[in-house]
């Protein structure tokens, strides 16, 4: 039946900060494609570089971390978010992907992200959520091979180049922030505005 994102209480209790940057492989037209993330499924992720060979390599999602083997980097600084706390001039239209995910695409003032080890600046494009069925299962990245019930994605491309689709495919010309979130019994009304349009996501 797939999950109710209206009445779902979603907050975020911890999240986890993944940076995901591109290699300069091309994008896949997801609508013309029989792929998806289930590991048990033929259209699985292991599957995916049989018929898209670009997905064989090791930079490419779905990303499973595993703390035991996790290494603390020292040299790692901290990330310079720009007007990421902006609410004046901003536009945000819900795109409906589809019929399978939800995508806000920004339209503003720049919205920037630096530093954490970036070689660029990165301006913000848009943002879109990955869910399942289940609430312990919808995340796009697993930590030591759990998933969990929603991932957000904020997306971003390099400040030097003109545009999104330029930037997919130059490397490093992306940058990915994304977080895992955990459902909770306490509502969270600052999703109210954006849920009420999830009704329009046919499937997951």
């Amino acid at each position: 039946s797939g999950l109710n994102m209206d009445s779902l209480s979603i907050h975020c209790s911890w999240m986890v900060l993944l940076i995901v940057l591109s290699v300069g492989l091309p994008f896949v037209d997801a609508d013309a494609v029989a792929w998806n993330y289930n590991r048990n499924s033929l259209g699985g992720p292991d599957k995916w570089s049989v018929k898209y060979p670009d997905c064989g390599g090791v930079m490419q999602s779905p990303i499973s971390i595993s703390t035991e083997d996790a290494l603390y980097d020292p040299k790692l600084s901290y990330f310079n978010l720009t007007n990421y706390n902006m609410t004046s001039g901003v536009k945000m239209t819900l795109v409906n992907k589809g019929g399978h995910t939800a995508e806000v695409v920004y339209s503003g003032s720049d919205v920037l992200l630096s530093g954490g080890n970036l070689p660029d600046t990165y301006k913000l494009e848009q943002f879109h959520f990955h869910w399942g069925g289940k609430d312990s299962n919808g995340s796009e990245h697993l930590i030591d091979g759990k998933y969990f019930p929603m991932e957000l994605h904020l997306v971003h491309y390099s400040s030097h180049l003109p545009n999104i689709s330029v930037a997919q495919n130059h490397p490093f010309g992306l940058a990915v922030l994304g977080f895992l979130f955990q459902v909770s019994d306490k509502n969270n009304t600052k999703f109210d505005q954006l849920l009420q349009y999830f009704d329009l996501i046919e499937t997951v």
